[in-house]
Protein backbone atom coordinates (compact mmCIF):
# COMPACT_ATOMS: atom_id res chain seq x y z
CA UNK A 1 0.00 0.00 0.00
CA UNK A 2 1.52 3.31 -0.96
CA UNK A 3 1.31 6.45 0.75
CA UNK A 4 -1.67 7.86 -1.27
CA UNK A 5 -3.78 4.87 -0.26
CA UNK A 6 -2.98 5.28 3.22
CA UNK A 7 -4.49 9.06 3.14
CA UNK A 8 -7.23 7.15 1.13
CA UNK A 9 -6.75 8.64 -1.87
CA UNK A 10 -6.69 5.34 -4.01
CA UNK A 11 -7.28 7.32 -7.31
CA UNK A 12 -3.68 8.82 -6.90
CA UNK A 13 -2.19 5.20 -5.61
CA UNK A 14 1.61 5.14 -6.91
CA UNK A 15 0.89 2.15 -8.75
CA UNK A 16 -2.45 2.15 -10.36
CA UNK A 17 -2.86 0.41 -13.84
CA UNK A 18 -6.10 2.05 -15.61
CA UNK A 19 -7.42 -1.32 -17.14
CA UNK A 20 -8.15 -0.28 -20.98
CA UNK A 21 -5.40 2.48 -21.27
CA UNK A 22 -2.15 1.05 -19.60
CA UNK A 23 -3.42 -2.78 -19.14
CA UNK A 24 -5.48 -4.29 -21.93
CA UNK A 25 -8.95 -5.68 -20.85
CA UNK A 26 -11.52 -2.58 -22.23
CA UNK A 27 -12.64 -4.52 -24.75
CA UNK A 28 -12.41 -7.74 -23.84
CA UNK A 29 -15.36 -10.68 -23.80
CA UNK A 30 -13.87 -11.99 -20.55
CA UNK A 31 -11.96 -9.77 -17.79
CA UNK A 32 -10.28 -10.60 -14.83
CA UNK A 33 -11.01 -7.98 -11.87
CA UNK A 34 -9.94 -8.35 -8.23
CA UNK A 35 -13.31 -7.93 -6.04
CA UNK A 36 -12.49 -5.06 -4.32
CA UNK A 37 -12.81 -3.36 -7.74
CA UNK A 38 -16.87 -4.41 -7.88
CA UNK A 39 -20.02 -3.27 -6.64
CA UNK A 40 -23.10 -4.43 -6.32
CA UNK A 41 -26.14 -2.91 -8.43
CA UNK A 42 -29.61 -3.68 -8.26
CA UNK A 43 -30.86 -6.60 -10.39
CA UNK A 44 -33.46 -4.62 -12.30
CA UNK A 45 -31.00 -2.14 -13.35
CA UNK A 46 -30.56 -2.65 -17.27
CA UNK A 47 -26.84 -3.37 -18.11
CA UNK A 48 -27.82 -0.29 -21.07
CA UNK A 49 -27.71 2.24 -17.54
CA UNK A 50 -25.08 0.18 -14.75
CA UNK A 51 -22.33 0.83 -18.08
CA UNK A 52 -22.22 4.53 -16.94
CA UNK A 53 -21.38 4.02 -13.25
CA UNK A 54 -17.35 4.07 -13.83
CA UNK A 55 -18.18 7.68 -15.70
CA UNK A 56 -20.21 8.53 -13.56
CA UNK A 57 -18.24 7.89 -10.60
CA UNK A 58 -15.27 9.41 -12.18
CA UNK A 59 -17.56 12.81 -12.44
CA UNK A 60 -18.61 12.43 -9.16
CA UNK A 61 -15.22 12.52 -7.76
CA UNK A 62 -14.93 15.92 -9.63
CA UNK A 63 -18.47 17.43 -9.05
CA UNK A 64 -18.09 16.96 -5.19
CA UNK A 65 -14.79 19.80 -5.71
CA UNK A 66 -17.26 22.18 -7.05
CA UNK A 67 -20.07 22.72 -5.01
CA UNK A 68 -22.01 23.72 -8.22
CA UNK A 69 -25.52 25.67 -6.07
CA UNK A 70 -29.10 25.95 -7.66
CA UNK A 71 -29.01 28.83 -10.04
CA UNK A 72 -25.41 29.44 -10.80
CA UNK A 73 -24.31 29.12 -14.31
CA UNK A 74 -22.22 26.25 -15.73
CA UNK A 75 -20.35 26.33 -19.48
CA UNK A 76 -19.40 22.94 -20.28
CA UNK A 77 -16.78 22.58 -22.47
CA UNK A 78 -17.12 19.49 -25.15
CA UNK A 79 -20.36 17.55 -25.38
CA UNK A 80 -18.87 14.12 -25.93
CA UNK A 81 -20.75 11.02 -23.13
CA UNK A 82 -18.79 12.17 -19.95
CA UNK A 83 -19.58 16.03 -21.21
CA UNK A 84 -23.02 15.34 -21.85
CA UNK A 85 -23.71 13.22 -18.64
CA UNK A 86 -22.41 16.56 -16.70
CA UNK A 87 -24.90 18.17 -18.60
CA UNK A 88 -27.54 16.28 -17.44
CA UNK A 89 -25.72 16.06 -13.77
CA UNK A 90 -25.32 19.86 -13.19
CA UNK A 91 -29.08 20.48 -14.54
CA UNK A 92 -30.16 17.98 -11.92
CA UNK A 93 -27.84 19.98 -9.37
CA UNK A 94 -30.49 23.22 -10.04
CA UNK A 95 -27.41 24.82 -12.03
CA UNK A 96 -28.69 27.27 -14.50
CA UNK A 97 -27.85 28.46 -17.22
CA UNK A 98 -25.88 25.25 -18.65
CA UNK A 99 -24.22 26.51 -21.69
CA UNK A 100 -22.56 23.77 -23.86
CA UNK A 101 -19.99 24.53 -26.31
CA UNK A 102 -19.50 21.82 -28.88
CA UNK A 103 -18.31 21.07 -32.27
CA UNK A 104 -20.18 18.02 -33.52
CA UNK A 105 -23.84 18.58 -34.35
CA UNK A 106 -25.13 15.54 -33.49
CA UNK A 107 -23.49 16.00 -29.88
CA UNK A 108 -24.98 19.59 -29.54
CA UNK A 109 -28.62 18.13 -30.28
CA UNK A 110 -28.25 15.35 -27.41
CA UNK A 111 -26.93 18.15 -25.30
CA UNK A 112 -30.55 19.91 -25.73
CA UNK A 113 -31.88 16.75 -25.17
CA UNK A 114 -29.83 16.55 -21.94
CA UNK A 115 -31.23 19.99 -20.32
CA UNK A 116 -28.48 22.09 -21.69
CA UNK A 117 -30.36 25.61 -21.67
CA UNK A 118 -27.73 27.06 -24.48
CA UNK A 119 -25.55 24.99 -26.98
CA UNK A 120 -22.85 26.65 -28.78
CA UNK A 121 -20.92 26.02 -32.22
CA UNK A 122 -17.84 27.58 -31.20
CA UNK A 123 -17.01 27.54 -34.75
CA UNK A 124 -19.40 29.52 -36.16
CA UNK A 125 -20.55 31.51 -33.30
CA UNK A 126 -18.82 33.84 -31.00
CA UNK A 127 -18.70 31.89 -27.62
CA UNK A 128 -17.39 34.80 -25.63
CA UNK A 129 -20.06 36.77 -26.70
CA UNK A 130 -23.06 34.26 -26.24
CA UNK A 131 -21.53 33.71 -22.77
CA UNK A 132 -21.58 37.43 -21.64
CA UNK A 133 -24.57 37.88 -22.67
CA UNK A 134 -26.42 35.14 -20.68
CA UNK A 135 -24.23 35.07 -17.56
CA UNK A 136 -23.31 38.95 -17.52
CA UNK A 137 -20.21 38.58 -15.19
CA UNK A 138 -18.93 35.30 -16.83
CA UNK A 139 -19.94 31.47 -15.73
CA UNK A 140 -19.40 30.74 -11.94
CA UNK A 141 -18.33 27.04 -13.29
CA UNK A 142 -16.43 26.58 -16.14
CA UNK A 143 -15.76 22.59 -16.72
CA UNK A 144 -12.56 21.24 -19.61
CA UNK A 145 -14.69 18.22 -20.51
CA UNK A 146 -11.93 18.16 -23.35
CA UNK A 147 -8.24 18.35 -21.34
CA UNK A 148 -7.20 20.82 -24.20
CA UNK A 149 -9.29 24.17 -23.22
CA UNK A 150 -7.51 25.56 -20.19
CA UNK A 151 -6.94 29.01 -21.69
CA UNK A 152 -10.08 29.56 -23.16
CA UNK A 153 -11.78 28.68 -19.88
CA UNK A 154 -9.47 31.03 -17.82
CA UNK A 155 -10.64 33.83 -20.32
CA UNK A 156 -14.50 32.67 -20.07
CA UNK A 157 -14.90 32.11 -16.51
CA UNK A 158 -16.08 34.64 -13.78
CA UNK A 159 -14.18 36.81 -11.40
CA UNK A 160 -13.79 34.57 -8.81
CA UNK A 161 -14.90 31.42 -10.49
CA UNK A 162 -14.06 27.92 -10.66
CA UNK A 163 -12.27 26.20 -13.43
CA UNK A 164 -12.73 22.28 -13.54
CA UNK A 165 -10.19 20.18 -15.42
CA UNK A 166 -11.29 16.80 -16.52
CA UNK A 167 -10.31 15.83 -19.96
CA UNK A 168 -6.90 14.58 -20.28
CA UNK A 169 -5.06 15.24 -23.39
CA UNK A 170 -1.46 14.67 -22.78
CA UNK A 171 -0.31 15.83 -26.14
CA UNK A 172 -2.33 19.08 -24.67
CA UNK A 173 0.23 22.19 -24.05
CA UNK A 174 -1.72 25.55 -23.43
CA UNK A 175 0.32 28.79 -22.65
CA UNK A 176 -1.46 30.96 -20.35
CA UNK A 177 -0.49 34.28 -18.38
CA UNK A 178 -0.62 32.90 -14.87
CA UNK A 179 -1.61 36.72 -13.64
CA UNK A 180 -4.71 35.70 -15.59
CA UNK A 181 -5.77 33.41 -12.33
CA UNK A 182 -3.88 35.42 -9.54
CA UNK A 183 -5.86 39.16 -10.67
CA UNK A 184 -9.34 37.02 -11.68
CA UNK A 185 -8.86 35.15 -8.34
CA UNK A 186 -10.01 31.87 -9.89
CA UNK A 187 -9.99 28.58 -8.35
CA UNK A 188 -8.46 25.94 -10.90
CA UNK A 189 -9.46 21.91 -9.87
CA UNK A 190 -8.04 18.76 -11.36
CA UNK A 191 -9.96 15.45 -11.11
CA UNK A 192 -8.65 11.86 -11.92
CA UNK A 193 -10.57 8.61 -11.78
CA UNK A 194 -13.15 7.70 -9.25
CA UNK A 195 -12.17 8.48 -5.18
CA UNK A 196 -14.73 6.57 -3.16
CA UNK A 197 -17.52 7.88 -5.37
CA UNK A 198 -18.83 4.54 -6.88
CA UNK A 199 -21.49 4.06 -3.98
CA UNK A 200 -23.28 7.55 -4.99
CA UNK A 201 -23.04 7.01 -8.48
CA UNK A 202 -24.71 3.64 -8.37
CA UNK A 203 -27.28 5.13 -5.95
CA UNK A 204 -27.70 8.02 -8.70
CA UNK A 205 -28.24 5.35 -11.48
CA UNK A 206 -30.70 3.40 -9.55
CA UNK A 207 -32.99 6.38 -9.20
CA UNK A 208 -32.65 6.86 -12.05
CA UNK A 209 -32.32 10.32 -11.61
CA UNK A 210 -30.16 11.39 -15.23
CA UNK A 211 -31.77 10.25 -18.82
CA UNK A 212 -28.75 8.38 -19.65
CA UNK A 213 -30.69 6.46 -22.30
CA UNK A 214 -30.52 9.42 -24.83
CA UNK A 215 -27.08 9.16 -25.05
CA UNK A 216 -26.50 5.52 -26.21
CA UNK A 217 -26.52 6.23 -29.82
CA UNK A 218 -25.09 2.84 -31.36
CA UNK A 219 -24.92 -0.46 -30.16
CA UNK A 220 -22.41 -2.94 -31.69
CA UNK A 221 -20.29 -6.33 -31.07
CA UNK A 222 -16.78 -6.61 -30.91
CA UNK A 223 -16.17 -7.13 -34.46
CA UNK A 224 -17.72 -3.87 -35.38
CA UNK A 225 -16.03 -2.07 -32.71
CA UNK A 226 -13.35 -0.42 -35.38
CA UNK A 227 -16.44 1.01 -37.23
CA UNK A 228 -17.68 2.22 -34.18
CA UNK A 229 -14.84 4.17 -33.15
CA UNK A 230 -14.70 6.06 -36.42
CA UNK A 231 -17.66 7.20 -35.99
CA UNK A 232 -16.72 8.64 -32.39
CA UNK A 233 -13.47 10.03 -33.91
CA UNK A 234 -15.54 11.79 -36.89
CA UNK A 235 -17.98 13.57 -34.26
CA UNK A 236 -20.81 11.29 -35.41
CA UNK A 237 -21.55 8.88 -32.46
CA UNK A 238 -22.13 10.11 -28.75
CA UNK A 239 -22.28 6.42 -26.79
CA UNK A 240 -21.49 3.57 -28.07
CA UNK A 241 -22.80 0.01 -26.02
CA UNK A 242 -20.49 -2.88 -26.98
CA UNK A 243 -22.04 -6.16 -26.34
CA UNK A 244 -19.03 -8.93 -25.81
CA UNK A 245 -21.43 -11.69 -26.86
CA UNK A 246 -23.27 -10.34 -29.53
Amino acid sequence: MCNYCRRNLPNLCEHIIPLGIEEDGGFAEYVRLSECCTYRVADDLPAEIAMFAEPLACMMNGVKKLCVQPGESVLVLGAGPIGLMMVQLMKASGASPVIVSETSTIRRGIALESGADIVVDPQNESLKEIVAENTQLGPDHVLDMTGGLFGQAVELVRKGGQILLFGVNASAATEIAQSRITQKEITVLGTWLANASFPAAISILESNLLPLERLVTHRCSLEELEEMILLLRQGKAVKILVDPIK
